[in-house]
Formats: structure tokens, sequence, C-alpha cells
């Protein structure tokens, strides 16, 4: 961040900073984006960036008393050539819908695939789902969604969960270990590129991995 000095009007004062950061709605990515912060005076803010720029004046701008000299205003400089990008990771949950164990598992799956976010693909119980395999629809249901994970968000890894006090699959635990497993070995027949894992939710909410 850095002070440069223009000689006269327009700018007085421009304070360049290239850091911000900008969050576009449907990207991937976080946008880096230079701004200007620009000290004008309040006759050169009307006419440049409200009459020639199509600006629209704040309701106090317009009644600003005689005594005020000049605004600061933010400027976004949007040449192309500006634009940084750093890529999102992403990584996949086909998870229970129970609420308890959703921030447990997205926690333990950014550190675990190294990522900013988790997919989510949510059933009722579904490593029984996945562990009855066939060609049911609920899960080709699953696979769709997982799909639209690896292909569209470019998924690092897949798990696949069990938990204590499921209703939708109220199996003891080594029972749903096992249906786990099962589904995880589904998973890797479909996804073969991609690292996949079996986790387990105890009755404290913690995760473990249970291949």
């Amino acid at each position: 961040m850095g002070f440069h000095e223009s000689e006269g009007e327009p700018f007085a004062d421009v304070l360049l900073h290239e850091d911000v950061e900008f969050q576009l709605a449907g990207a991937n990515r976080r946008n880096l984006l230079p701004v200007a912060v620009l000290r004008l005076s309040v006759p050169t803010y009307r006419s440049v960036l409200v009459e020639h720029a199509g600006y629209c004046e704040h309701p106090g701008d317009a009644a600003a008393p005689s005594e005020v000299q000049s605004l600061w205003v933010i400027v976004l400089l949007a040449s192309g050539e500006g634009w940084q990008t750093e890529t999102v990771r992403f990584c996949t949950a086909i998870n229970c819908m129970d609420g308890r164990v959703q921030l447990p598992v997205i926690q333990y799956l950014q550190k675990r695939f190294d990522v900013d976010f988790v997919d989510s693909v949510t059933e009722a119980g579904p490593n029984l789902i996945l562990s009855e395999a066939g060609d049911n629809s609920s899960v080709q249901s699953i696979l769709s969604r997982v799909n639209v994970s690896v292909e569209h968000h470019g998924s690092a890894g897949i798990a696949v969960v069990g938990h204590h006090g499921c209703t939708g699959n109220p199996a003891a635990r080594d029972e749903q270990v096992v249906q786990t497993q099962n589904a995880v070995r589904l998973l890797r027949q479909q996804y073969k590129n991609l690292e996949v894992t079996g986790l387990w939710v105890d009755s404290r909410w913690d995760v473990h991995e249970v291949d």
C-alpha cells in the first residue's frame, strides 16, 4: 500500500491498495482487485463521478454543507490486467442429514483434505443405503449429486459417514462400520482417481476414520 501524489485536480491524494478481496457470487475463486481511495473536491466528485461516470450520489452528498471541501471516494480499478485469482478447493461428504454431525464432519474434512469448503450430500443413514448397493434410485440419487461435486468443484476426495444415535440407521457402531466400509468400496469403484474414506462420529461428536 502506498500514496501517490497527483498534481492538482482532479485528484489531490490517491491511496492505492491492491489486496482488497471481493467474493464473486457463483465463482470458485477469490478475486484480488485493485482499488483506489481518492480524495476529491466536491465539484470534481460531482462532475467526474456523478455526471460523467453515471455514479449515484449518496443522499447526504447533495446536501453537503458549504464548508465541506472534499470527499473520500473508493473506486474499483476495473482493468482486467489487475486481476489475480486464487483457487478454492472442495471435497465431498456423503453425510447423514442429522444436524449434529454437520460441523464436526466439515471441520474434520477441511483439515483431512486441506480444502476450503465441503460439499455435503445428505440422506438419512447414507452408509446403509450405499452398503446395500444395487441399482436403486436412492443410490443413484447420491451418486448423481456426488458427480456434481466431482465434476464442477473438482473434489479433492470423498468421505462417507456413519454416526452414533442415527435415526435413519439405528444399527450399532460395529455394524455401521462394516456398512461404511462396504460403501467406501462401492465409491472407490465409481471414483477410481479420488481418495475415498469412511468416517464414524461417536457419542461425543468426535470424528474417526474407519478404513
